[in-house]
């Protein structure tokens, strides 16, 4: 409310018809700067096409609401309600196809991933712009420059670090197997037939961290598929049936194909124990020099339980249940 009369002063317009598109575009401005850091720092996105789908989505859901209204009051006459409710359902169906198309067009949508530190460094230097309006002080517009160079200046520091950094992440996944091997803004995920036969599955679980990190290449390797030798994907990441060396860490993935000879141990630092591992799978383990063992998220609780009994945290190992406490990130040195 604040904001809309500011921008809506800035044109005189005498036209009645473009007056009210202009007021429309003031509004949508004037929403989209009060709300920009708080959705860029939930959704990591800011939709450049916003000014274009609020000149037909606002109307359109004015519309709506109305309609809504006259249907619930005209309900007991059932002519008139069947009319309202199929302009109705047209009206929607005509807001739902315009917000899709807008959102599929090019360049709809720009990743921007920000912390709560700098929505807050936002919104200060909103609050002191504003200020600088009222009052015209000068000092007021140099603190909020100062304070908008600083928040661009953290953005960068984040944007080279992700850029730089390596990390491999096991997700939380009841019903298969999902990791990520990121080396700055590239990833290899490996996973099973399951999840890439639902792909929705990686939008709900794996999307928000990738994005957090600036992904930008994603290599799939799926379980099945596997090398069968010694594989190098890119400078850091060596893949060979279920073991995976990376920087100088070597990890195993257990699951119910694979069975290591009980009396022979084998150095690793990591084992990711699947849902579909059984006892055959993990005896080997006792034999076996390990810093961490993984719980996958999807395994049984009797199964945990075993687990937790044969290889308690007192005989040097250290078990990390993905299902307890979410997904496990290591950052190698």
């Amino acid at each position: 409310m604040y904001l809309y009369p500011k921008i809506y002063e800035f044109i005189k317009i005498r036209n009645k018809f473009v007056e009210k598109i202009w007021a429309l575009l003031c509004v949508s401005f004037a929403a989209q700067i009060a709300t920009s850091p708080l959705s860029l720092y939930y959704f990591n996105q800011f939709p450049n096409y916003f000014l274009v789908s609020n000149i037909i989505v606002v109307p359109l859901a004015s519309l709506i609401v109305y309609g809504g209204i006259a249907l619930i009051t005209f309900s007991f006459i059932p002519v008139v309600s069947d009319i309202i409710a199929i302009v109705l359902t047209y009206m929607l169906k005509i807001l739902n196809l315009t917000v899709y198309s807008i959102e599929h067009l090019p360049y709809s949508t720009s990743v921007i991933v920000i912390n709560s530190m700098q929505m807050g460094l936002l919104y200060l230097f909103l609050i002191i712009l504003f200020y600088f309006f009222e009052s015209k002080r000068a000092f007021l517009l140099k603190g909020a420059l100062i304070i908008f160079l600083f928040t661009v200046l953290l953005f960068s520091i984040n944007s080279i670090r992700n850029m730089y950094s390596k990390e491999i992440t096991f997700y939380v996944q009841d019903k298969g197997t999902a990791i990520d091997i990121r080396s700055g803004k590239n990833v290899v995920f490996i996973t099973d037939d399951h999840i890439l036969e639902n792909p929705a599955m990686l939008d709900f679980f794996i999307k928000g961290n990738r994005t957090k990190n600036g992904v930008r290449h994603i290599v799939t390797v799926s379980l099945t598929d596997v090398p069968q030798k010694d594989t190098l994907i890119g400078k850091d990441i060596c893949l060979y049936h279920n073991f995976i060396a990376f920087r100088g860490n070597r990890f195993v993935l257990l699951n119910k194909s694979h069975i290591f000879p009980s009396d022979k141990g084998i150095l690793c630092d990591y084992i990711y124990i699947s849902h579909k591992a059984n006892r055959k799978n993990t005896d080997f383990i006792k034999t076996s020099e390990v810093k961490k063992l993984i719980l996958g998220s999807g395994m049984p609780l009797y199964r945990k339980t075993e687990l937790h009994k044969e290889f308690p945290s007192v005989k040097g190992y250290l078990l990390y249940d993905l299902k307890k406490r979410g997904a496990f990130t290591f950052t190698p040195l």
